[in-house]
């Protein structure tokens, strides 16, 4: 299993998508900053999901950004799903993206703190616990 961090994202194996390539383009430099959280099946010990949030503006904005390995589109979870489930904490809006990654951008950013826990308990409770 690889976990990517700052200094190793851009090599990152990125969806050949438009999707893929557009969370690429801001992904990256948003890595760098905020809050990651990832997210592993114990049992096989892969990687399901990675949760990014960072300050994405002077203005303050938030920026949420879900991805989610093929072992968990599998599972019937993605990364629409996961987003949509966090997105309230940071009151965000405008979701785009799709099953692999997603992103929407927040106005609170007091909320930031309680998204990864809200991750896993969404995915603990789609997967039976394995998150």
């Amino acid at each position: 299993m690889n976990l990517y961090d700052e200094s190793t994202i851009a090599d990152a194996p990125w969806p050949d998508t438009e999707e893929g390539r557009k969370a690429r383009g801001f992904l990256v430099p948003l890595f760098q900053q905020g809050l990651q959280a990832f997210f592993g099946d114990r049992s096989t010990q892969r990687l399901l999901a990675i949760l990014k949030t960072g300050k994405w503006s002077p203005l303050g904005a938030v920026m949420l950004v879900t991805a989610a390995a093929q072992e968990l589109l599998l599972r019937g979870v993605d990364a629409s799903q996961l987003l949509r489930r966090v997105a309230s904490a940071v009151e965000a809006s405008s979701e785009q993206g799709g099953p692999e990654v997603a992103w929407a951008e927040g106005s609170r950013p007091e909320g930031i703190s309680t998204v990864p826990e809200a991750a896993r308990k969404f995915l603990q409770e789609r997967l039976g616990g394995a998150s």
